[in-house]
């Protein structure tokens, strides 16, 4: 597999895992120039990085394995103002954007290899998004909730008193959350239990497995 990283300067690198050497995508950089911050990717023939600079049309940046694109925002109320948030892409005619506007909703945005069009708004900005498929995926909100999109319905799995900037989901019985206070939180199948508490802002959570659960916070300090 390959790992892709994002530097602030609009350059991508891709590590080959098998033979652990680091190659950087596109030559002279990806173009993002506009406050870089964020990157997804299918595989390595297929990355997004997403500008994100409040109240601008955030800049999507394309790769298609041979070349750098910018790719059109879609049209729509309030798509001109707020930031994007985490994306995830599944081929080159299938990726989603979930984003923030100022006046407190979230959207989600989809390529269908032609055009992004806004598919879905809620009450809250959202804050993250996480997916197992295409039809299968989770987004996180300010407001505290987790919301699930499961072929073709919308429902709530959680709604709790503090923003959720993370979520990640292995399976019906295993999925963890993680809130801006430090509170982590794991879902069994029935039932969301604390399992612990730092004293600092968690941005990110990630994991192979039940077993090999990571954490991003605010300090620049990896968590196992």
């Amino acid at each position: 597999g390959n790992i892709v990283a994002l530097t602030n300067t609009g350059v991508v690198w891709s590590r080959d895992s098998s033979a652990g050497v680091w190659t950087q995508i596109g030559g002279g950089g990806s173009g993002q120039t506009q406050g870089p911050g964020i990157i997804f990717a299918s595989d390595a023939s297929n990355i997004w990085t997403l500008s994100i600079v409040n109240n601008t049309d955030p800049v999507i940046r394309y790769w298609n394995g041979s070349a750098w694109a910018t790719q059109a925002d879609p049209s729509g109320q309030d798509n001109n103002t707020g930031v994007p948030l985490g994306g995830v892409g599944f081929s080159s005619t299938d990726a989603y954007i979930v984003r923030a506007d100022n006046v407190g909703h979230g959207h989600i945005w989809h390529w269908d290899g032609s055009n992004w069009t806004d598919v879905h708004t809620a009450a809250y900005n959202y804050t993250g998004i996480w997916a197992r498929g295409t039809d299968d995926f989770f987004v996180s909100e300010a407001g505290g909730r987790v919301e699930e999109y499961n072929s073709g319905t919308w429902s709530f799995v959680l709604d709790s008193a503090t923003s959720v900037p993370a979520v990640w989901v292995g399976s019906s019985s295993d999925a963890y959350l993680v809130t801006i206070i430090g509170v982590i939180r794991r879902y069994n199948g029935s039932d969301w239990k604390t399992i612990a508490f730092t004293n600092s802002t968690i941005t990110s959570v990630w994991a192979s497995g039940p077993n090999d659960v990571w954490l991003a916070r605010s300090q620049p300090v990896l968590l196992p």
